[in-house]
């Protein structure tokens, strides 16, 4: 009779069963109202109503009555019992805990019979709560995943009490939850609703238990802003509006999925301490097989759009792994990017992940920058057969929004890192290194904030191997001139066998751009290094780049030891407009200056006490700071100090130089002796040198240091070729009366170096010209050359040293200038070069050629000797308007009258001497007795000053000297016996006369007296224009 009562009771349950069954693929649960059905409802309905748009974003918003969101919500509990008493701690009775203001609390509803089932319901009667909002039930139940997959299922009801969606608690993301502990689990909605609810089920082979904490939902919301620029977010609520989205494996029976991926919703948590696991290695080192885990964004929930992250970010995930250092763990790492469910890219091309060898610790970010917009992350570990990877520990994700950063300020040299520019870390070649037993740790370092910190480089292998250590850009290309490299340190002596191992390149997307440096010419901005010191290598670049990359590469016995990389560097490089008359200090960053040191530092002999030192301070602004160079006395070595600038020309005629002071007692002489200054071309070759009287000492430039200190010289020359750099070299000091080496030695202090403008010429300063050094320029004067006629004339009114079109090109040199005429191809107008000479007539001190100074043959306020070279009279400072530039002579400003210009190179008459003589007779007849006097008048009617005269008058015989009767020129004497009249010092100039005269006795009669008088000679180096002295001519 049991037997038969059990018999019936199965069979009647297995109809209930056809009829109870939970169709999900309709989205319903189908309960028969024919059968006996218990439906007890608890209702607590609370006055107040809070604004569903004013809840927390991105986070879990608990669905309780907690006064604080919520105080309306209501819950239903429904249960289905085929047989009284199969229901037991139904949601009918305790369903009232999910809502109440305690989390702790829960509902349980336990089923003990196949085919039971159970319905918990919380409805918010007062408004919509929005379509794409995360909802769900915080749950518990350690047998739960017997369960899932059949009769189990979260619903949601709009305010017709309609079912909108059915989320079924099956697939591999259910199934990587672990319900042992309280665990939440939901979905995103795809339409508004009211209600939402858990249908808990069994079936005949199946039972358990459930616990309900209390429902949720999460509405996202959209922060654009919300990302920092150039630094790592961590892309997790509520900051930012994502979810787990995916979760799966390969190669592996599902069954297993809860073991190899787990807390997969830690992932996206604010708890940074927490993580998920990926842990394919669990099945054994003997299968191929994958584990991912995905995150996405979500829409907002006033808009309705989810916004994608934008390309050219970099994405990611943190992870740690306990083998991240032992073996190939991130090789076995995909990232991926999708976009609406649609793959994007991944990370197996990109060359700028970090390798393995290169990480320090056991937490990683691993990633790469994107190239499209994507709003899915996912990571995916690959477990390759015979290989076990271990668990791996996946943190967060994260996301690096770039951002192009401000315009570097010119010539100021600044880290190029990651918290002011869109700049990563690559590590194209590390292999060999790795092989070889070298490590690289921290290298993130060379690019973090802090300047303090830095990644270490163990190079002392001592066998082949190759590093490459990069820094590129992600958004820009920086065109022009750079100044690129790194700030590192070094405890081993770099000489230049090492140097020769080490390299610095640029590349522009991957691909070299052809700049690049090695050995001595890395040190282009720091010295060798001696002992532990943290210095910059680096180069000028030329073309256009996005990365400089830092190469090592050893070889057998070579030994570079323990490199510190602190940081990288770059400078932008700019030109400086330089002004007629002024003098720069080629400091940085006013300059694009920076010091050489492949071309620095001491040379010749081994001396271990000369030294070059704190040669940065060569470049800085500061009075009270100085490079150093000393050399020991009696040492045939050489202390070079090279300042260079990159992108600044400077002018031909220019004076380039040093300000020094000697810290040496000796005499000026013999320091000037001991210092060589060289002028450098755009690649670092001497141009032109000067050493001791060759070197000048420009006072006018002592205000430098203020006022004058004894041993302070403003040292250089005059050049002649435009140059790019200045080289100041300083030898031994030796006596210059005997040769012998002095014992003192040559200390001295090189505060800057300068070039001074006055005089420059070339492109860029011709209306800087200053053609009789006059100070006043030759734009504004009225006399370029000083020779008293004004340009004007010279020029017919057409001022030829103007730029017309703006070409930069002076008129009279320009073949573009309206009527230009070049009969000889020597690049000048010959409308204003009369003699052809390639010097325009008002610059040319003799326009016509014939030899005579246009200041002679134009008669104008000038005599010959008032033309000193390069000093044609002192300027009238205070002159103003038509007077500017003239001349003063005396203390007198000249009058300028309007002299005509001098055209006629066959007439060169005004500079020779013309030495004229009259002679009269006072008495021409004469008794025996008497005295005649004859008067001598010599005149001076050419253009040149006759000096050192001598007039020869020789008495005839029958005639005697009357010295108290005869009258003599002032300061000149008259020698009866010789007859020779000297004027010895006094001149006599254009147009002027002296007579002498001279009496004498006539003592025979009857006899005819003839006297003759010659000029007897004059200065040898003046030319007479028509006669020889002393030639009775």
């Amino acid at each position: 009779m049991k037997k038969e009562i059990i018999k019936i009771l199965m069979i009647f349950f297995l109809v209930l069963k056809t009829t109870i069954l939970f169709s999900f693929s309709e989205k319903s649960i189908l309960l028969s109202k024919d059968l006996t059905s218990l439906k007890i409802s608890t209702n607590k309905i609370n006055p107040a109503v809070n604004d569903i748009s004013l809840l927390p974003k991105n986070t879990i918003v608990p669905l309780i009555n907690d006064i604080t969101n919520f105080t309306s919500l209501t819950v239903t509990g429904t249960e289905f019992c085929p047989i009284i008493g199969s229901c037991i701690d139904d949601w009918t009775g305790n369903g009232a805990n999910v809502i109440d203001g305690d989390t702790d609390n829960f509902s349980r509803a336990s089923i003990l019979l196949g085919g039971d089932a159970e319905v918990l319901s919380i409805t918010y009667p007062t408004e919509d709560i929005p379509a794409g909002s995360y909802a769900g039930f915080r749950i518990r139940n350690a047998s739960l995943l017997s369960l899932l997959g059949n009769n189990t299922a979260i619903r949601t009801r709009d305010v017709n009490g309609d079912i909108v969606d059915t989320y079924n608690l099956e697939g591999s993301l259910i199934s990587a939850l672990d319900f042992s502990n309280a665990t939440n689990v939901g979905f995103v909605t795809t339409g508004n609703f009211r209600t939402i609810e858990i249908v808990f089920g069994g079936d005949l082979l199946k039972t358990g238990s459930l616990d309900v904490f209390y429902p949720f939902i999460k509405l996202y919301q959209e922060n654009a802003t919300s990302l920092t620029c150039n630094d790592v977010n961590t892309i997790t609520n509520p900051q930012f509006p994502v979810e787990v989205v995916d979760v799966g494996v390969t190669g592996v029976n599902v069954s297993l999925l809860g073991d190899v991926i787990q807390n997969s919703e830690f992932l996206i948590d604010s708890d940074l301490t927490n993580h998920a696991t990926l842990n394919a290695g669990l099945v054994g080192v003997g299968v191929l097989a994958t584990s991912y885990i995905s995150i996405a964004k979500q829409a907002d929930f006033s808009t309705g759009v989810v916004t994608p992250f934008s390309s050219n970010t970099y994405a990611g995930f943190n992870i740690t792994s306990a083998n991240l250092l032992t073996v190939d763990v991130i090789g076995n790492i995909t990232i991926s990017t999708y976009l609406d469910d649609v793959f994007q890219e991944d990370n197996s091309n990109y060359n700028a992940l970090v390798n393995v060898p290169l990480l320090s610790s056991d937490t990683q970010n691993v990633g790469f920058v994107t190239t499209k917009p994507y709003d899915e992350i996912r990571i995916t570990v690959s477990q390759p057969i015979g290989v076990n990877l271990g668990e791996i520990q996946v943190n967060y994700p994260v996301v690096k929004k770039y951002c192009v950063s401000n315009p570097f300020n010119c010539n100021e040299q600044v880290s190029w890192v990651n918290s002011n520019h869109p700049v990563e870390i690559s590590t194209v070649n590390s292999n060999g290194l790795v092989a070889a037993g070298g490590t690289v740790d921290n290298i993130d370092n060379i690019i973090n904030s802090d300047t303090t910190d830095y990644a270490e480089i163990d190079l002392s292998v001592g066998v082949i191997s190759s590093l490459e250590i990069g820094v590129y850009d992600v958004l820009q290309e920086y065109s022009g001139p750079q100044f690129v490299g790194f700030e590192i340190e070094t405890a081993t002596l770099l000489d230049v066998n090492l140097l020769n191992n080490i390299s610095l390149s640029t590349y522009l997307n991957g691909v070299a751009t052809g700049d690049s440096v090695s050995g001595a010419n890395i040190l282009l901005s720091a010295p060798l290094l001696v002992g532990l010191n943290k210095q910059t290598i680096g180069m000028v670049t030329s073309n256009i780049f996005d990365e400089v990359r830092l190469e090592f590469n050893t070889t057998v016995g070579v030994n570079l030891g323990v490199f510190r990389i602190y940081n990288s560097t770059i400078k932008k490089l700019c030109t400086k407009e330089l002004a007629c008359s002024e003098t720069y200090y080629l400091n940085s960053p006013e300059f694009s200056t920076y010091v050489d040191y492949a071309k620095s530092g001491v040379s010749g002999l081994v001396c271990v006490s000369c030294n070059v030192s704190n040669t940065d301070a060569v470049l800085s602004a500061s009075n009270s700071d100085f490079a150093s160079i000393n050399i020991t006395a009696g040492v045939a070595a050489t202390g070079s100090l090279t300042v260079r600038d990159a992108t600044n020309a400077y002018p031909a005629n220019s004076t380039a130089g040093f300000v020094v002071k000697s810290n040496s007692s000796i005499v000026e002489v013999s320091l000037f002796d001991s210092i060589t200054i060289e002028t450098l071309d755009q690649n670092g070759n001497v141009l032109e040198s000067a050493s001791g009287s060759d070197l000048i000492d420009l006072t006018v430039l002592i205000n430098l240091l203020g006022g004058t200190p004894n041993g302070i010289y403003n040292l250089g020359f005059e050049t002649t070729q435009k140059y790019y750099g200045i080289q100041i070299t300083v030898a031994k000091l030796v006596d210059v009366n005997t040769n012998l080496d002095l014992t003192d030695n040559n200390d001295l202090d090189i505060y800057g170096a300068f070039v001074d403008t006055r005089g420059a010429t070339g492109a860029g300063f011709e209306f800087c010209l200053d053609t009789d050094k006059d100070t006043v320029l030759d734009v504004n004067d009225l006399d370029d050359d000083n020779d008293g006629i004004i340009d004007a004339e010279e020029n017919g009114g057409i001022n030829p040293i103007l730029d017309s079109d703006g070409d930069t090109i002076l008129d009279y040199k320009d073949s573009d200038t309206p009527g230009f005429v070049d009969s000889n191809s020597d690049g000048v107008d010959d409308r204003f070069d009369l003699d052809l000479d390639g010097i325009i007539d008002q610059h040319d001190t003799d326009a016509d050629g014939d030899g005579c100074p246009d200041a002679i043959e134009g008669a104008g306020n000038f005599i010959f000797d008032d033309l000193v070279n390069n000093n044609f009279g002192i300027i009238a400072e205070t002159s103003v308007g038509t007077s500017l530039g003239l001349p003063l002579l005396n203390g007198v400003l000249a009058s300028q009258s309007i002299t005509p210009a001098v055209r006629d190179n066959l007439d060169n008459s005004s500079c020779f001497i013309d030495l004229s003589i009259v002679k009269t007779v006072e008495n021409p007849v004469v008794k025996l007795g008497e005295t005649v006097i004859f008067n001598i008048t010599i005149t001076n009617n050419g253009g040149l000053i006759a000096n050192n005269v001598v007039v020869k008058d020789v008495l005839p015989e029958g005639l005697t000297y009357n010295e108290s009767s005869s009258s003599i020129p002032n300061n000149t004497l008259y020698n009866p016996e010789t007859g020779l009249w000297s004027f010895g010092t006094v001149q006599i100039k254009q147009g002027e006369s002296f007579t002498l005269k001279l009496a004498s006795n006539i003592i025979e009669k009857g006899v005819l007296k003839i006297n003759k008088t010659e000029v007897f000679t004059f200065n040898n180096a003046q030319n007479e224009f028509d006669s020889i002295a002393n030639s009775d001519d």
